[in-house]
């Protein structure tokens, strides 16, 4: 369906970032203090949404989640605080939740997809030194259905190799936007950030760049404290593109996800807040696609 590669298309890709722009983890709770951002819009009659939870655990919790490798190294936390980003997402019958497991300092260390409704189906990706771990599972009857995932016995796992001049990289994940949002200020045109995408095609470089000031119409609620307010009215925002090229030259195309949207991808971030405001982009089978802001917590 083109919802899951709308909103839940985050399976394929690691990213890396390098930039002169300043990056400062320390100021992410109090410069961007949200905890989850609601998007909705829609498209020929059909509505699409999508959530996008934050978090950090201690990396006691964050270690219980991370997929047991026994004979391997995967990554492991580096610090006492990992990053939990959740995105969440239902259409026409059809369910998906994305938890992404994060460094402070946006390294990846795993990445899980659940699907549920129309079909059942399980994805995990496990970041090790030099490749990539992945398990797909599937409910073998009925009965298994009905039970957790982790117990579906239909399963497949393969190994992606990191290319070796990305193994030293900084390796992240396609949701970190949300939170590289957060820690690094981008204030005017021409602020950029260059991303080194891990795929299963091969390594790409991306970049998130700031290409111009616009003004927007924005209503949405705000969360806070047990209280809330419609923020509603015109917003100046900046407007931050994504591109893509193969990181080796003998690649011939880069195609990078973001939320589904493939290409003429663009961000609608509100400077102060640290928060996207609207994304809009090509979708396959669909067209171009507009989701914009609903709903705020703090």
């Amino acid at each position: 369906m083109f919802w899951s590669k709308l909103i839940c298309t985050l399976i394929g890709s690691v990213l890396v970032f390098s930039s002169t722009m300043r990056v400062n983890a320390d100021t992410a709770a109090s410069a961007a203090d949200w905890k989850a951002l609601h998007y909705a819009g829609s498209k020929f009659l059909i509505s699409l949404d999508a959530k996008v939870e934050f978090s950090t655990i201690n990396a006691e919790a964050a270690t219980a989640l991370l997929y047991p490798l026994p004979g391997e190294r995967p990554l492991q936390p580096a610090t006492d605080s990992v990053v939990m980003l959740k995105t969440i997402s239902s259409v026409l019958g059809s369910d998906a939740l994305f938890t992404t497991l994060l460094d402070t300092d946006m390294r990846a260390l795993q990445r899980s997809a659940i699907y549920s409704g129309r079909k059942d189906w399980a994805r995990i990706y496990r970041y090790l030194p030099d490749k990539v771990y992945g398990l797909k599972a599937k409910p073998a009857s009925d009965q298994e259905r009905k039970g957790n995932w982790a117990d579906w016995s239909n399963r497949s796992q393969s190994y992606f190799d990191i290319e070796p001049k990305a193994r030293q990289l900084t390796l992240t994940e396609p949701m970190a936007l949300f939170y590289l949002l957060r820690i690094t200020e981008f204030r005017q045109p021409g602020d950029q950030q260059t991303f080194y995408v891990y795929d299963r095609d091969g390594t790409l470089v991306v970049n998130l760049r700031a290409e111009a000031r616009e003004t927007l119409k924005i209503n949405y609620a705000r969360h806070q404290a047990g209280k809330q307010s419609r923020v509603k009215g015109k917003t100046e925002v900046l407007r931050l593109t994504v591109d893509a090229k193969p990181l080796s030259p003998e690649k011939g195309e880069a195609e990078f996800d973001f939320m589904g949207y493939k290409d003429s991808i663009n961000l609608y971030y509100d400077t102060n807040s640290r928060i996207v405001l609207r994304v809009t982009g090509r979708v396959d089978y669909v067209g171009n696609v507009a989701i914009d802001l609903e709903e705020a917590m703090f």
